[in-house]
Parts: structure tokens; sequence; C-alpha cells
């Protein structure tokens, strides 16, 4: 053992995956998208210099009604001058941005998204709406674009169905299939047999929610599983108690693996940004995590939060956590019922 007080960073195996920031996506919730271009352009900066391989810039085709976002900003509705704006900014690293088929109009076109500079798309996929879904791939596939189909609500599907759900739309339009714990409701082990499952249907990614703490837990445990890429946010914010820490995650790897030891000073100016423009207090409160345990939809923790106001919060998701044994006393909880929708 080395003297107390000699510096001792512990060297560790890390596994190789890709990161995509999902900042102004994902976090993009926690302020109804309103991140200005320059904003947009200093965090994608930023994260690209930090070594992150993909910056996800927002929604095409706008954010799905079941979230109740109103008022939104330019991030919830990306055009490809936007994409072009932000590509003459970021001119390398790949740019992404999610369409969910359930908003995005029959209309949509993703080429001129192509020839503006993204580089990918990310669908999300659930069954009720498996033929939208199809047709987004193969259309994003003639226009050039990676394709990523991500899997809503992996928690809530026993893990053969999941693994059926899959292998119906693992094929020549989609290169990654990602598994989201949308609940935030997987434990390490679960996200770990999940991606030994998944893993001869193609490459994998994972996105995992922070509402149990275990974000950072189950990426590790994704990526020792086989998982090439790994979804993360600055400060994690997203719904609810958000997502996995990009900086998090960055600096354990560097330290870790005694590479890219200047990551986090490369963050610094998107991590103050963001502290600018949503406050310092960025965890998680009670009704997260309570959402997580019970692996609540975000719908169902939104009907959570309505359920009582601030100042008794915390004790209604204390009481919905006591009674979460009793099927009738959680649906009573969380009326009047909103559709069991994928984030």
């Amino acid at each position: 053992m080395k003297d107390f007080l000699e510096l001792d960073v512990r060297r560790r195996p890390w596994p190789s995956t890709r990161v995509i920031d999902v900042t102004l996506r994902d976090g993009g919730f926690r302020n109804r998208f309103a991140w200005t271009i320059d904003d947009m352009a200093t965090i994608a900066s930023a994260v690209r210099d930090a070594g992150v391989s993909c910056i996800e810039l927002g929604y095409v085709g706008g954010v799905p009604e079941l979230h109740g976002v109103r008022d939104v900003g330019l991030a919830a509705n990306l055009s490809p001058d936007h994409v072009a704006r932000l590509r003459r900014a970021v001119p390398t690293g790949l740019l992404a941005a999610m369409v969910h088929p359930s908003a995005a109009p029959s209309a949509l076109r993703l080429a001129p998204f192509a020839d503006a500079g993204l580089n990918m798309v990310r669908l999300i996929y659930h069954r009720r709406w498996k033929d939208r879904f199809a047709a987004l791939a193969a259309e994003a596939r003639d226009a050039g674009l990676l394709v990523s189909a991500n899997i809503a609500l992996a928690s809530r599907y026993p893990a053969a169905e999941l693994v059926g759900e899959a292998r119906e739309i693992a094929g020549p339009n989609v290169d990654i299939l990602y598994f989201a714990d949308t609940c935030a409701a997987l434990l390490p082990s679960e996200t770990a047999a999940l991606a030994r499952a998944l893993s001869p249907l193609g490459t994998l990614g994972f996105h995992g929610h922070d509402f149990l703490s275990l974000a950072l837990a189950n990426a590790l445990a994704a990526a020792s599983a086989g998982v090439s890429w790994i979804d993360a946010s600055l400060h994690g914010i997203g719904r609810g108690a958000g997502n996995l820490r990009l900086e998090l995650w960055l600096t354990l790897m560097a330290a870790s693996t005694g590479a890219n030891q200047s990551c986090l000073h490369m963050l610094l100016p998107a991590l103050q940004l963001v502290e600018r423009r949503l406050g310092p207090e960025l965890s998680p409160d009670m009704a997260s995590i309570v959402a997580g345990a019970l692996n609540l939809t975000p719908p169902q923790e939104d009907q959570l939060r309505d359920a009582a106001d601030a100042a008794q919060c915390a004790e209604r998701a204390a009481m919905l956590l006591q009674n979460h044994l009793d099927a009738g006393s959680v649906a009573q909880a969380l009326a009047p019922s909103r559709p069991d929708m994928p984030a």
C-alpha cells in the first residue's frame, strides 16, 4: 500500500465503446428544447473535443404528443438549415437526430437532412408503429444515413419477447440496435443478460436512465457484455432523473485507462453552459426514484407527479412505493390513465 498522501490512481480495463451525447435531445426535456444555435454549437463542439463519437442534436419531425411538452424550441423539430449551421460549427464527428414514428409527419423527407450534414437517424421502435418505423428506416438508408433502432421500454418486456421484437427489425436497414431502459428499472445483471441475448443480432447500443442511480452500473454492465454504443448527457440531464452523466463516464474512463486525460477540461464550457441554463440543482427527486423502482413508463411518471402538488409529491411517491404490490392501489394512484407509450 502506498503512503496515504501519494497519488494512486487505479488503472483498470475499460470496455471499448463509442458514446452518443444526448444532451440536446433528451436533455431538452429540461428546458423545452429551447437551446439556441449558439448553445447547440458550444455543447456539440465541447463534447466532440472531449472524445464523444456522435452528437444527437434533437428531434426531426417533432416531439411526441404523449410527452406533453408545449412551446418548444428549435431542437424539438430541427430543419435541414439548423443541421447545416451546426455542421459548419462542428465540421467533424457524427451528427444524429431522433425521429419518433408517432410524431413524424408522413411527408417527412430525410434526404435534405443528409445533404445538410446529418449522419444518423435514431428511430424509436414500438410494435404499434412497426410499419411507419420500417418505412422511415428504408428512407434513411436510401438517403445514406446510418440507422439506429431504439427499442424503448426494455424493462417492460419479458427477455424472450424483447429478443423476438429485436429480431424482427434487425436487418439491412438497421446499423445499431439499441435497447433503452426508458423506465429506469433494470438492474445491472438484467442489463448484461439482455445484452448477451441480443448480441447475435448485430451491433448493440444501450440508453440508460438514472432514476435509481444505476445508469453508470448499467452502462458498464452493458458495455462489458458486448454493447458497442452508450448514451450519456452533460450533468445527466434528461426526462425525470435523466441519464448517464457524460462527465462521469469520460472521467472514469480516462482515470482507468490513462487515455484522454483532458476530457473533463474540454467539457467545461458545455457543463457551465448547462448550469447557466438550468441552474445548479440537477439531482433526481423522490418521484423519479419511485418511478424507476416501480418500472413506470414516462407518462405514468407524469401521472405520479400530477397526483400531488410540489409539497406533497415526496409523500405521495412514498405512499405509492409502500403499496406497490397492490395493483389496485397503483392503478388508483395513477388515475386517470394515459397511454402506456414509450419515450
